[in-house]
Order: structure tokens, then C-alpha cells, then sequence
């Protein structure tokens, strides 16, 4: 089984590198994780840089110029590609 993932973000720099390494860490990790960074403000891409999870081919960054809320982040980037499953997850707690 094939799945992939969407992770929205938002000024979370740590939850996300803990969300983003638990996916990779799954017994069948997702073929394809997509960060959609919701226009941070906080350092995540250089926090994920630094995690050296932007080095993983299966992830894919993608940085938003403007804050779009989580919905409006997703109508644009919903298709992971190569996938049969499709898991969607806000890191917030």
C-alpha cells in the first residue's frame, strides 16, 4: 500500500519537525509528504532545513506568500500523487 501525506503549517516550527519525523519513522512511511507552510513567520523552513528533513526526496516543501487558512491551503495542493490513501493532518495541539 501506497498513501501520501499533507501537513499544514503555521508558525510551529517544532511540532511540525516532530510530526513530519514520526510520518517518516511508520512501520510504511508515506511515499510523498507535502509541508504546505501557511506563510510562517517563525524560521520553519530553515528549522526543517537544519532537521535535514528538506533533504528527503519523498518530501516536498511548498511556502505560501500569503495566509490562506488551513482549508484554503488545501483546496490548492490536495493531490500527492502516486498514492491510493490520502492522510491530511494540521499540526496543532
Amino acid at each position: 500500500m501506497q498513501y501520501g501525506a499533507i501537513v499544514v503549517t503555521f508558525n510551529r516550527k517544532q511540532l511540525l519537525i516532530e510530526s513530519i519525523t514520526a510520518l517518516l519513522n511508520q512501520t510504511v512511511p508515506p511515499a510523498k509528504i507535502i509541508i504546505i507552510d501557511n506563510h510562517s513567520t517563525d524560521g520553519t523552513k530553515a528549522e526543517l532545513q537544519t532537521a535535514d528533513i528538506l533533504a528527503n526526496p519523498s518530501v516536498d516543501y511548498r511556502y505560501l506568500t500569503k495566509n490562506i487558512g488551513g482549508a484554503g491551503a488545501l483546496l490548492g495542493d490536495a493531490d500527492c500523487g502516486g498514492g491510493s490513501e490520502l492522510g491530511l493532518g494540521f499540526n496543532v495541539r
